[in-house]
C-alpha cells in the first residue's frame, strides 16, 4: 500500500491506494474519523490540507474536499474526465487544481 499523508499540525491525515482516509489525534494517537468512497478508487500519490479541509485526489479523476474535523465530504469535482488527479492547492481560500483534461482551475473553497 502506499500512503501518502499530510498534517495541521495537531492531526495527521493518511490516504490509501485501497481508497480510504484516515485521521488520527497526533497527541492522543486516536483514530478521528475515517472516510471511504468505493466508487472514487485509489488515492493518489499526496494529500493537502489547510485550516479546514483535506483534499483528497483519486486515480479516479475525481478530487474531494473533506471537513477535516468530522471527515464530511463538502464537495467533490463534477466530472472525473477532468482528471483531477495531482494535490490541491489552497491559498488565502483559493483552491487551485491541475487536471489531465479539466486545465487549470480555481475557485473559492
Amino acid at each position: 500500500d502506499y500512503r501518502p499523508l499530510t498534517t495541521d499540525g495537531h492531526t495527521l491525515f493518511i490516504g490509501s491506494l485501497k481508497g480510504p482516509v484516515m485521521a488520527y489525534d497526533l497527541s492522543s494517537l486516536q483514530q478521528k474519523w475515517k472516510y471511504d468512497d468505493p466508487h472514487s478508487g485509489s488515492v493518489s500519490f499526496g494529500l493537502t490540507s489547510d485550516d479546514q479541509y483535506v483534499y483528497v485526489p483519486y486515480a479516479s479523476g475525481h478530487h474531494v474536499a473533506l471537513d477535516q474535523f468530522t471527515g464530511q465530504e463538502r464537495w467533490r469535482t463534477a466530472d472525473a474526465r477532468d482528471g483531477y488527479i495531482w494535490m490541491a492547492n489552497a491559498i488565502d481560500g483559493v483552491v487551485y487544481l491541475a487536471g489531465v483534461h479539466g486545465g487549470f482551475v480555481a475557485f473559492d473553497r
